[in-house]
């Protein structure tokens, strides 16, 4: 589902049909924020049509391995790829935050946005996490939000 979070950002899950990413050109969508791994979906119709895509793939990566698929959710997301999201969102343009279902991954990256750049409380933030169906018991992203003071920077030294 896309959802428009503020004018010139959205989220949504991992668009797939090219008539998609041209609907998403016509709104005004220049860079991609991509948090899903390419085995989880292709943005190859978004470069096709002259969109910015910057591959920021964080964990977890969904895969067919039970296993890893369990011990992917207590992966902490890597500190540089989300400031270099943050980067992409603060720099404007239109930007697309995706991940595979635009829950999880993307609920983070937009939860950090709100907080530094919007001064959302971070309470404030979670909630509307939650609403776009956050999953807690995904510990490493849960964890790195419970960590996160507001800046990027301090998260790294917890």
């Amino acid at each position: 589902m896309l959802v428009q979070v503020e004018p010139g950002l959205w989220r949504s899950g991992q668009p797939i049909a090219a008539s998609e990413w041209v609907y998403l050109k016509g709104q005004g969508v220049h860079h991609v924020v991509k948090l899903n791994f390419d085995s989880e979906g292709s943005d190859g119709g978004a470069t096709a049509i002259g969109l910015d895509v910057h591959l920021l793939s964080i964990q977890p990566e969904g895969d067919k391995d039970l296993f890893d698929n369990i011990s992917n959710t207590f992966v902490r997301p890597e500190v540089s790829k989300l400031v270099e999201a943050e980067k992409v969102i603060a720099a404007g343009g239109g930007v697309l935050v995706h991940c595979t279902h635009g829950q999880d991954r993307t609920g983070l990256v937009i939860g950090i946005h709100r907080v530094m750049h919007e001064h959302m409380s971070k309470d404030d933030a979670y909630h509307e996490m939650v609403e776009n169906h956050f999953h807690p018991e995904l510990h490493g992203l849960h964890e790195f939000w419970e960590n996160f003071d507001g800046t990027l920077s301090a998260v790294t030294l917890k």
